[in-house]
């Protein structure tokens, strides 16, 4: 008869499986994990470090714990990878309402244990119980609209388990349910994995439905505290949910996504005309959300560490590391496939594999990390665009139906032959649907930056280059990534696109990166190497060339897909020029072709004279970054129809 293993054997054996569960986790989110015992989590360029212990410090037993952890995994990783539009939908609107930082969170949760235990089934038991664990029985204690975040995501983790909340919250959870229909209760749809749906789109269902009877709560708990004035933030008249509340956390073309997404609570409000003033009147809820957002700050803060904690790094940082590492490595996003112009091929040759070249990379990452907020302002200079073209707009569909919202008045004189034939039922009507905005301007955009590396160029002129270099490069390769994701997401063509050239230059010019918008390993090799070796002199003309032949102007490469493109060069220099004729030969050919062209001037007047009306003097090149970031976001392109 075999002898029970010994406590440190049935410890070894336990860490074993959990490294396995783990290590198997990490290889479905693209992250290599280290599990420990330690007590917080560590990401860096090897992968996540993993701390168990932080889960045991919160009362959790080891099936919680892992549970817990796999459902932070998911929520920290799996949704920044896979998803990186919803992050960012969600960070605009935090930013906005910060008030709803914890039903944003709540949501995340909720989301991401649908698609977990989809994969997972067995953790359904220990990520109950965990849940359990972590929301108290009473929430009666915090102000209602925090109730509400707190409740929901017990009613859908572990909805075996009931909490006492106030009155009107309990109403708000009954009315929620009763919101299902016959397909389960609206709460189990929001959690469930769709198929039909993209993230982003299953993000806005939760929102329209969850985010109104938060915006009705709050402005109960601003009443409760005496601020509001007589009249004025009063809860709200009921409204539909999806509809309203929708439109205050989302914005009016936001919110006509959320309804499109959401079909029983927000089909009714989808087939309503579109109000041109919503936009500038404000909701009673939005006055309590103006007040809310500072009154109830303390309370958010506690609530959020003591019901809703995460071990995961802050966001930022999971950002920047995702964005950091070379594509096609474990954190990227997946590379364009073989043939893309995107993809890392189309740029040139990869670096070589060699021990150096390995430490540049490293060293780079590096100085990615350490310019993450930077990189990431240079990334969302591009978020209004998108966000203005994933907002649907209501049109009317193209072709007639027996049934529908508008009386198709050029189909008149086919209905009544059709009726005179015997056609029973003959296709009068157009249906109102909803598309995706397609911008008045071109939304595709190509950037070329020029920078002197001259003998001149040195010290804090090329540590400012190089550094502008890094942050614009990669902030535009990953907003280029968010544009390819929305698209995923939603199924739609946007008409948006970015590419990218680095060129340097002293007497020749050299091209770093040619246009195109993967930004792969030979070019980040070369990107420092190449702005940190000044010589020569200043042959801008010949760079204003070079410039004019990755664009395509010059018909020395095809540049363009077919697609209309905004054509944006900007050239940084200290000053001076081998042959200002040339140079303003040059600088005419780029503008008589449509390209819009800057001259940054550091600490001289020369460009700002020669390049006008686009040049500019930039005294500090520390702010360099900074100004390359507003021009960007000035020459964006324009409103949308």
């Amino acid at each position: 008869m075999s002898q029970a293993p010994s406590v440190p054997e049935s410890r070894a054996s336990e860490w074993a499986r959990l490294r396995a569960r783990f290590g198997a986790v990490g290889r479905l989110l693209g992250v290599p994990i280290t599990v420990t015992e330690d007590l917080g989590w560590e990401l860096d360029g090897s992968g996540l470090r993993l701390g168990l212990g932080y889960y045991s410090g919160l009362g959790h037993p080891e099936d919680e714990a892992e549970a817990r952890a796999l459902l932070d995994l998911w929520v920290g990783l799996r949704f920044g990878r896979v998803a990186p539009v919803r992050v960012r939908r969600q960070e605009q609107l935090a930013h906005r309402r910060p008030e709803l930082e914890p039903l944003l969170a709540a949501i995340d949760r909720i989301q991401a244990s649908g698609e977990l235990l989809a994969t997972l089934p067995a953790l359904r038991g220990p990520l109950e119980r965990a849940a359990q664990r972590g929301v108290p029985a009473d929430l009666t204690g915090w102000p209602r609209h925090l109730q509400w975040a707190g409740a929901v995501q017990l009613a859908a983790l572990a909805p075996r388990h009931p909490v006492r909340v106030s009155p009107e919250v309990a109403e708000e959870l009954t009315r929620l349910a009763g919101l299902g229909g016959g397909g389960g209760d609206a709460l189990r749809r929001v959690a469930a994995p769709d198929a039909a749906r993209g993230q982003l789109a299953r993000l806005e269902r939760a929102l329209g439905l969850l985010v109104p009877p938060a915006d009705r709560l709050l402005a109960l708990d601003v009443a409760a505290r005496g601020l509001a004035a007589e009249g004025e933030a009063q809860p709200p008249a009921p409204a539909e949910d999806g509809d309203a509340g929708a439109g205050l956390a989302l914005g009016a073309g936001e919110a006509a996504d959320a309804q499109a997404g959401e079909g029983e609570a927000g089909e009714e409000a989808s087939s309503a005309e579109p109000d041109d003033g919503a936009e500038h009147r404000q909701d009673p809820a939005d006055a309590a959300s103006t007040e809310g957002a500072d009154l109830f700050a303390s309370d958010r803060g506690a609530f959020v560490s003591t019901i809703l904690p995460t071990p995961m790094p802050a966001a930022d940082t999971i950002a920047a590391l995702l964005q950091a590492l070379p594509e096609g490595s474990a954190f990227a996003d997946a590379p364009p496939p073989e043939g893309d112009p995107r993809s890392p091929a189309a740029a040139g040759p990869a670096p070589a594999g060699d021990a150096a070249g390995a430490a540049q990379l490293r060293g780079y990452r590096e100085r990615v990390l350490a310019q993450r907020e930077a990189v990431d302002r240079m990334r969302q200079t591009w978020q209004r665009v998108i966000s203005e073209r994933l907002a649907p707009r209501p049109v009317l569909s193209r072709r007639p139906f027996p049934e529908g919202d508008s009386l198709d008045a050029e189909a008149l004189a086919r209905v009544v032959a059709e009726s005179l034939a015997g056609v029973p039922r003959p296709s009068a009507y157009r249906r109102r649907e909803r598309a995706p905005r397609r911008g008045e301007d071109a939304g595709r955009t190509d950037y070329v930056l020029l920078l002197d590396r001259s003998g001149s160029m040195q010290g804090l002129a090329a540590d400012a280059a190089s550094d502008a270099a890094l942050i614009m490069l990669e902030g535009l390769a990953g907003a280029e990534r968010d544009i390819a994701a929305a698209e995923r997401e939603t199924g739609a063509e946007l008409g948006l696109g970015i590419r990218t050239a680095l060129i340097v230059f002293d007497a020749e010019p050299t091209v770093v990166k040619p246009l195109a918008g993967a930004l792969d390993d030979a070019s980040r090799q070369r990107l420092d190497l190449e702005i940190r070796s000044p010589r020569g002199s200043t042959n801008d003309g010949a760079a204003l060339r070079a410039a004019a032949e990755q664009l395509g102007v010059l018909g020395a490469r095809l540049a363009s897909d077919g697609e209309p493109r905004r054509r944006i060069v900007i050239l940084v220099s200290d000053g001076g020029s081998n042959d200002p004729v040339v140079a303003a030969a040059e600088l005419k050919r780029l503008r008589a072709a449509g390209v819009t062209v800057f001259g940054l001037g550091l600490g001289t007047d020369d460009l700002v004279q020669r390049f006008a009306p686009g040049g500019r003097r930039l005294d500090d090149p520390r702010a360099l970054p900074e100004v390359l970031r507003g021009l960007i976001e000035a020459e964006q392109p324009g409103g949308t129809g």
